[in-house]
């Protein structure tokens, strides 16, 4: 097992499946599993494995290839994760693993087995590691806590592991490392922690060497950069006006509502930005990003952080955790021209959104104290180490901030149950369903700390096609839709997909009683539309008139 740890835009996703096919060829892996925390990567990575755009191409035929992500509807999906190489969620990988099954229909008909047993015997990669919670501070633990049983179940059945990021805290390295050289001890294996700029951490014995690539790291540290920070809200749009019409901006924000009303400002003001956020359909998400290398603003909430691959020369971000920061920065001056001066701006202001306060001050306030010392150029967002001591690299800046003060956890009673769930004989499919819907009921996932429901912001009619719905679909939390139940609810309808393909609606104020929305809600996604078990519970219809096309959803925007 391999812990990877290296910069933005350094080629570790693109690189991975070359050496998953390197491993099935030598066969020591029998199949490839590319895990990612979001949809959206998902979707991207595949459509570039199969459209020959990578290195990957260049070694397999694209139609050994596919996917499995909830919600998406593209060629080449398959549950089962059968063929040679698969790209899929976190979420899709961790309920195979805990027998809920996505193949099948219901109950005993759920092939759980089936992708049990490719996963056990492929490599697995679990990419952009730092998006999978766990830093100190992060509201999002059980995700983390996923994150260790996939590791550890993984590593107990001997298949090769390998997992990437940028940004990881030394705190979650730590932790991963440590249970990762527990669970192979008995069996013999190997884990290698290779921290950019570090010397290697063996579980078998220390390596006197450094992870380190001097080419790259002369390539970096002859690139310029000035980071600026704003207490005022307004010189910071100011300056955002002045930028924006001489290079590519990218403006990110803690919040969709944020995003949405500094859209319109900027629209209003004579700019023709593109807007990407997690209440867009994935339909207009898709548009958005085809027309990303056409357009000179793009404003987007923390969804860009990974799977953009384009490149800006400013940044204007609120403030953030500082691993947040750092993936942010890796969006400008990504193909490293030379004589470009990468400019990071950050409003210091409100706007924390689902951020940790502690973490943020921390954040600002370290970066604040480095440009009082070195001035605008005294942080190189693209460089690990600084060689001297006229700059921070980024990873300097990332363990001043999560210091040795702040640790990372992960819930123990929640791994056990998951431990349980994944490998213990007598576990079943329908032991998970219990235990998903009793998590439901209190606000919290099997998979995530929040739970995802989709809306589909769809004219009211008795039928829709599949492509209809697909393309319409919002992924959501439910405690937001039950926030903004008076709107979003009161004329929704349950999507309901039929064997023929083609989905239906039943009135949603005819299936429950307004009072037991939370009831009846983790009903659905838990165990499904019970009447029926042919038909498969897709989502919640609810009035288009909430949803505006390239916007994006408007309720919460604005008080009402």
């Amino acid at each position: 097992m391999v812990i990877y740890e290296a910069p933005t835009g350094y080629g570790k996703t693109s690189i991975s499946p070359v050496i998953g096919n390197e491993l099935i060829e030598l066969g020591i892996a029998g199949g490839y599993i590319h895990v990612l925390p979001m949809r959206s990567i998902v979707s991207d990575l595949y459509q570039r494995l199969i459209s020959g755009k990578t290195l990957f191409n260049k070694i397999i035929d694209p139609r050994d290839v596919s996917y499995q992500a909830s919600g998406l509807m593209l060629s080449g999906k398959n549950p089962y994760m059968s063929r040679k190489y698969n790209v899929t969620t976190i979420d899709s990988f961790m309920l195979n693993l805990v027998r809920y099954g996505l193949g099948g229909s219901s109950g005993a008909k759920r092939h759980y087995e089936a992708s049990r047993s490719m996963i056990f015997t492929s490599m697995i990669i679990l990419d952009e590691a730092h998006l999978y919670g766990g830093d100190p501070g992060s509201p999002e633990n059980i995700l983390f806590t996923s994150l260790v049983a996939a590791l550890e179940s993984s590593l107990y059945s001997m298949s090769p592991v390998l997992i990437t990021t940028a940004t990881l805290p030394r705190s979650l390295g730590e932790i991963l490392y440590s249970r990762a050289k527990t669970a192979v001890h008995k069996l013999g294996g190997r884990v290698l922690w290779l921290r950019y700029g570090e010397r290697i951490h063996d579980s078998i014995g220390e390596i006197n060497t450094l992870a380190l690539d001097e080419s790259y790291d002369e390539e970096v540290i002859s690139t310029l950069w000035e980071t600026h920070l704003y207490s005022s809200e307004e010189q910071w749009l100011k300056t955002i006006m002045e930028k924006a019409s001489t290079g590519k901006t990218l403006i990110v924000v803690n919040t969709p509502s944020r995003a949405i009303r500094l859209y319109w400002l900027l629209t209003n003001t004579g700019f023709q930005p593109i807007l990407i956020h997690g209440r867009l359909t994935i339909h207009d998400r898709e548009k958005a990003e085809k027309n990303l290398e056409n357009s000179q603003i793009l404003v987007s909430t923390q969804v860009v952080e990974s799977g953009v691959d384009i490149d800006f020369n400013y940044l204007f971000t609120d403030i953030a955790p500082v691993s947040n920061l750092i993936q942010r920065a890796g969006r400008v001056n990504r193909r490293l021209r030379g004589g470009v001066v990468g400019e990071v701006h950050v409003y210091t202001g409100g706007y924390i959104g689902v951020y940790d306060k502690r973490i943020v001050e921390l954040t600002a306030h370290s970066i604040s104290h480095i440009l009082e010392k070195h001035g605008s150029g005294g942080i190189n967002w693209k460089l690990a180490r600084c060689p001297d001591n006229k700059c921070i690299g980024y990873m300097d800046l990332l363990d001043n901030v999560y210091s040795t003060t702040l640790r990372s956890s992960f819930e123990l009673s929640e791994y056990s149950m998951l431990l349980d769930l994944i490998i213990h004989p007598l576990m079943k499919h329908e032991d998970t369903v219990k235990y998903a819907y009793v998590r439901c009921l209190h606000g919290r996932g099997i998979v995530r700390s929040s739970i995802l429901l989709t809306l589909y912001p769809l004219p009211c009619k008795g039928t829709f096609s599949e492509e209809e719905v697909s393309g319409n679909a919002i992924p959501v939390s439910l405690s937001w839709v039950l926030k903004y139940s008076s709107y979003l609810l009161k004329d929704a309808d349950v999507l309901l997909a039929e064997k023929n393909g083609e989905v239906t609606s039943l009135p949603l104020n005819q299936y429950i009683n307004s009072d037991n929305y939370m009831k009846t809600l983790c009903g659905l996604l838990t165990y499904g539309y019970k009447d029926e078990e042919e038909k498969v519970f897709l989502g919640l219809r609810i009035n288009p008139t909430y949803y505006s096309s390239g916007l994006g959803l408007l309720v919460g925007v604005y008080p009402r």
